[in-house]
């Protein structure tokens, strides 16, 4: 859901070769002053305390 409202917010472009399909990020744009701003200011995270972060290795 980080990555969805990333580019509902238009931080982050990304493209979908039709509606309902993986969405299409250029590796580049994940590094975007914006995209890392985001994240840092804590816009990125939902606001919902029931959603927990999961760390895969």
């Amino acid at each position: 859901m980080t990555v969805i409202r990333l580019i509902r917010d238009g931080l982050l472009p990304a493209r979908q070769v039709c509606v309902g399909a993986p969405y299409v990020i250029r590796e580049d744009d994940l590094d975007r002053p914006a995209v890392r701003r985001a994240i840092e200011n804590g816009r990125a995270v939902s606001p919902d305390t029931r959603q927990e972060s999961l760390c895969f290795q």
